[in-house]
Parts: C-alpha cells; sequence; structure tokens
C-alpha cells in the first residue's frame, strides 16, 4: 500500500534529510509507484549523503536499467563489484544484463561465479526462462535457455531432462532421446 505510505516516508524525508537510508526508502517508494525520475533524484540525494551506500548504489542501478540507461547501470553494478566481489545481488544484476543485452559470454561467466557461490540461483534462471519460452511454445528460445544452464552446471540433470521434453513437443523425437 505504496500511497498510504507515501506521505510517511516523504516526512521522513524531511524530518531525517541527513539519512542516506530514508531517501534511499522513499526512492525505492517512488520507483514502486512508477514515478521514477523522482526516485532517481532521491537516490542521488542518498548517494550525495554517502557515495559508499552499497544498497542505495545498487537500487540505483536497476532503476537506471529500468529506465533503459544500461550503460550507467553496468558501470554502477561493475564498480559495487570492485569495492565487493562477493556482493551476489550485484553479481546478479550484472550477470542477467550481460544476458539481456545478448553478452551471452559474459553472462554465463557472472552466472558460473554465481552458481559456485550459491549453486541453484544461476541455473534455476535460466531453467524456468526455458520452462516459461516452452509453454509459450517458443521451443528454439526454450533450447537456447536450457542450454546455457547446463553450460553453467554441466552436471545439472533437470537441464538435460528439459532438453529432452523440449525437444519432444518440437516434434525432434530422435533427439529428445
Amino acid at each position: 500500500r505504496g500511497e498510504d505510505a507515501l506521505p510517511f516516508m516523504e516526512k521522513a524525508a524531511v524530518l531525517g534529510s541527513d539519512m542516506p537510508e530514508v531517501h534511499n526508502n522513499l526512492a525505492v517508494l517512488y520507483a514502486d509507484l512508477g514515478r521514477k525520475e523522482e526516485a532517481l533524484e532521491e537516490f542521488r540525494k542518498a548517494l550525495d549523503l554517502d557515495a559508499d551506500y552499497p544498497e542505495a548504489r545498487l537500487n540505483y542501478g536497476r532503476l537506471l536499467e529500468e529506465s533503459g540507461r544500461l550503460d550507467q547501470a553496468e558501470g554502477i553494478y561493475t564498480s559495487l563489484l570492485e569495492r565487493d566481489p562477493d556482493n551476489v545481488k550485484v553479481r546478479s544484476s550484472l550477470a542477467l544484463l550481460y544476458d539481456r543485452t545478448g553478452r551471452t559470454g559474459l553472462a554465463v561467466q557472472e552466472f558460473r561465479v554465481l552458481s559456485r557461490r550459491n549453486p541453484e540461483l544461476a541455473e534455476n534462471y535460466f531453467v524456468e526462462r526455458g520452462q516459461s519460452a516452452g509453454k509459450a511454445r517458443e521451443y528454439g528460445n526454450a533450447e537456447k535457455f536450457f542450454l546455457r544452464a547446463v553450460d553453467i552446471n554441466p552436471q545439472l540433470s533437470q537441464g538435460y531432462a528439459e532438453l529432452g521434453t523440449n525437444s519432444y513437443l518440437a516434434g525432434e523425437y530422435e533427439r529428445s532421446m
């Protein structure tokens, strides 16, 4: 119920104008309400107060990405990873950005790093995307997603099972075997 919370968050931002967390939270609320420009402004305020505030930087990067400012978002993600290479949220955001922009090799590389930290995270992302494509009868796209999953983790039996099912549904019976 973001609309109900908005007046209170705006008041908190006035009262806590020197607190980056308050501006970050207000920015997230603005973004949830579709008020992107106001959200970007609040993220900038949070980062002016604390340039090293990783949560605000990540949220800012995600909103830039949603707004189509992909180069800026990528810059934020990579600078965050330089400071904290083990940040799963940032690495995941960067991997998804690479995938979204067709840089599959870089996406797979990032997903492999994620997979070492949380094996199911990266593989499941591609399996779920493949399942969605298969449900839409986009068997070629589904195959690409399943292949990415097994490329990340060659031991992923579910990925191979999904590839077989996908080939069967596409009418490629011999290949499905």
